[in-house]
């Protein structure tokens, strides 16, 4: 039933019990007197009574009541809105929010027990991760392309501001040079050149440079040489050389190549650490890669292809961020299923944070209660309260006739009983 119309319905039976009230007491005055007749009257007259307190108390919570002295009384609501607000804002506070009953909820709650249990069902980990595959779809969705490419840029710039390439690098060489670390380095490299001469692929390309250089520096004689016969031995040649010297060097450890290899690189590292000219090389090398536009639209490509990727793979049944989700929740609940003494830690850590953040949350909830009642329409927010507790109210005003009278028809028989009594005697 429309709430306004059963509120309708519950005034009608208010004002009819109270009605009802005034005609018994108006017939009893035309009545001849007798003990039945006064006791009757005395009622209707204890209903009316109770019957209009009781209205006026109810119609003073909703609206002005234009009586002498009173009126200022009257129109609670809409006059005390905010000071309600207020009140409701402290009463939640002191009553719900204080640090001393969210501990105790979070306590009694037991959460480390709840999330184990909870995450031991697959059922709820897949329901977890289709929750949060929605959520981070939905923020990809919503995200502003411009400031999340603005905000990588400054990311990189920052990060780049941050970086002492020169002393980075010193320190980096400084690891690789301690005992003899980079000559190990060079033994590998030297191996895999080695290997990389050695493979036919390598040769047809040196082949093929020599030929190239003979028909750009040399076309004539190019034209009456054999320049695919000089190409392959000149390639063999190099080869063979450049492979016989790497040998060498690798078998020889004070090879005169490897010693102007430690001094180049401790030449460098000496230059890193304290020529202010280097130095001031790779600031602006630091500054040029700033606002390097090709480096800048690589990063940004990268974030296009890693959201184009995540979104794709988000949409998909068999998604595999999704598995990585159930997997890493199911995981977390074995772990806490096994572990006691982690859900000791993860009870005491919960606890622990909510003695930090219940201040701070109880303060947010209650301004937030308080700037929302003080932003209400006192109007509506009375007439919404009406609908809502009116038919009470109404069944309130009808207590109140029936009580009155029932009082009144008390209060009658014990104001006449030494008239009664008198009688018998």
């Amino acid at each position: 039933m429309d709430p306004a119309i059963a509120l309708q319905r519950a005034e009608r039976r208010a004002l009819w019990c109270l009605l009802a009230a005034l005609v018994i007491f108006v017939a009893t005055l035309f009545m001849p007197e007798h003990f039945v007749t006064g006791w009757i009257r005395a009622a209707a007259e204890a209903a009316m009574v109770g019957g209009l307190a009781d209205w006026f108390a109810v119609e003073a919570l909703f609206r002005r009541i234009p009586i002498p002295g009173l009126a200022r009384h009257t129109n609670i609501l809409i006059r005390k809105k905010d000071a309600l607000g207020d009140g409701l804002a402290r009463f939640v506070r002191e009553k719900f929010l204080d640090t001393p009953s969210v501990v105790r909820l979070i306590r009694q709650q037991n959460p480390a027990d709840a999330v184990t249990h909870w995450l031991g069902s697959y059922e709820n980990t897949r329901q977890l991760s289709a929750v949060l595959v929605k959520v981070a779809s939905g923020v990809l969705d919503v995200m502003d392309e411009r400031n999340v490419q603005a905000f990588i840029r400054r990311a990189l710039d920052t990060m780049i501001d941050r970086l002492d390439l020169s002393q980075s690098a010193a320190a980096i060489l400084d690891t690789l040079t301690r005992d003899g670390r980079h000559q190990a380095l060079l033994d590998e490299t030297l191996d895999y050149l080695v290997e990389l001469l050695n493979e036919p692929q390598t040769r047809e390309f040196i082949s093929a440079r020599i030929v190239d250089w003979l028909k750009s520096d040399h076309p004539k004689k190019e034209k009456v040489l054999p320049s695919e016969w000089i190409g392959n031995k000149g390639s063999d040649m190099i080869s063979a050389a450049v492979t016989r010297l790497l040998a060498q060097m690798e078998a020889d450890e004070s090879h005169q190549l490897r010693q102007a290899f430690d001094r180049a690189v401790a030449g460098l590292i000496e230059r890193l650490k304290h020529d202010p000219d280097f130095q001031a090389k790779l600031d602006t090398f630091k500054t040029q890669l700033k606002g390097d536009t090709a480096l800048n639209a690589y990063v940004g490509g990268l974030w296009n292809e890693w959201r184009s990727w995540v979104k794709r793979d988000l949409a998909r049944d068999d998604s595999l961020i999704g598995a990585k989700i159930t997997g890493a929740a199911a995981w977390m609940g074995q772990e806490l299923a096994r572990s006691d003494s982690l859900r000791k830690a993860l009870d005491a850590q919960l606890l622990d944070a909510a003695e930090r953040m219940a201040p701070g949350f109880a303060d947010f909830v209650t301004e937030h209660i308080r700037a929302t009642v003080h932003g209400w329409n006192a109007e509506h927010l009375s007439q919404q309260i009406r609908l809502s507790v009116g038919q009470d109210l109404q069944y309130i005003r009808i207590n109140g006739t029936l009580v009155g009278g029932l009082i009144g028809a008390v209060l009658y028989v014990i104001a006449q009983a030494p008239v009664l009594l008198s009688r018998g005697h």
